[in-house]
């Protein structure tokens, strides 16, 4: 019994130590080299650790008492990464394929997870529950965020008559955010803008300089100073680029010219045909009325005119005449009227 004992004191002795050495290497050392690329960060419980692709991640471990625990690493609060028990902390079982070679605990407890990625952002629970003790279970909670650095930035400039639009932009980098600096700089408010893109005005003999400064939470990159001048060596950039607008604005003013020719032309043209059609057709009906004659003075006749109802020109109204003195007619009896077929 006294000799277990005494391994129990030693182990916590030890643990001790080993805590006292991870507080000072917190202290002195990450915030030194914390935020270099590949390098190590402490997270904090309750806060967010920002971290850069290829960083390493501290998750401290703090119990209570000297008394056997077990440890349990949680991701997204239901995936269990880690268990391990705090008299064997160098041991412990590791569940998700993803961590595997990535992750180890030290001597203290605390877990250290290599060589994160952007999949590894998320929520870290650690778990700490006390072994045939009647204190209850603890959790810390970590919220990590993994960051691409940015690159230097690059600035594309497009000169028009009147102004130079500057565009920025990286090739790598997560969640970046673009911002304009003067060169040099001045304390004006107008000297800093945000956005990946700038419209500066052309001034004659103008030689205003701008960079681009591209940053996230754990990068910051700047460009090479850009200005008027860009444009100025070459003064046809200019045109490169407003010479496709006033094309498109000629060619389009020429095809609506050319269709409302057109319309004016097919309407003028229906205009004439329906005047001839309308000619045509009054000569048509002049040419096919005939006049009914009479060879003698009958006053006790009355001829009566026949009309034709529809525009028959293979048809042709004969005159109907009175060859007998016939004083009296029956009024039952139709007068004759012969319509002859044109052959």
């Amino acid at each position: 019994m006294n000799r277990k004992f005494r391994n129990t004191e030693a182990h916590v002795w030890k643990r001790n130590v080993a805590l006292k050495t991870l507080m000072i290497y917190q202290v002195l050392v990450l915030p030194l080299f914390g935020q270099c690329e590949g390098g190590t960060i402490l997270a904090a419980a309750g806060s967010i650790t920002n971290a850069s692709v290829g960083d390493g991640i501290i998750f401290p471990v703090t119990a209570e008492g000297n008394v056997t625990y077990e440890l349990s690493l949680l991701f997204q609060s239901n995936r269990k990464i880690v268990t391990w028990f705090s008299s064997n902390p160098l041991n412990p079982t590791i569940f998700q394929l993803m961590f595997v070679d990535r992750i180890r605990v030290d001597e203290t407890g605390s877990v250290f997870l290599d060589n994160v990625q952007l999949s590894d952002s998320g929520q870290y629970d650690m778990q700490i529950s006390y072994v045939r003790h009647t204190m209850t279970t603890m959790t810390r909670r970590f919220q990590l965020h993994v960051f691409e650095p940015v690159s230097k930035p690059n600035v594309t400039a497009v000169c028009f008559v009147n102004n130079i639009t500057m565009t920025c932009s990286t090739s790598q980098g997560t969640h970046v955010s673009y911002r304009w600096e003067k060169v040099p700089a001045c304390s004006n408010e107008s000297c800093v803008s945000a956005g990946a893109e700038k419209v500066v005005d052309r001034l004659y003999g103008s030689t205003d300089e701008y960079k681009c400064i591209a940053e996230n939470p754990v990068s910051t990159a700047t460009s090479d100073p850009l200005g008027t001048q860009a444009c100025n060596k070459n003064p046809q950039e200019g045109f490169r680029h407003w010479w496709v607008p006033i094309t498109c604005v000629i060619f389009f003013g020429i095809l609506l010219t050319g269709y409302s020719v057109y319309l004016y032309k097919k309407t003028k043209r229906s205009n004439k045909e329906n005047t001839d059609l309308q000619l045509k057709t009054e000569e048509r009906s002049a040419e096919l009325t005939e006049p009914v004659y009479v060879t003698k003075d009958r006053s006790d006749f009355v001829i009566e005119p026949v009309y034709v109802t529809e525009d028959r020109s293979d048809y042709v109204i004969e005159p109907v005449y009175v060859t007998e003195d016939r004083s009296v007619q029956d009024e039952s009896t139709p007068r004759e009227t012969r319509i002859r077929k044109n052959d």
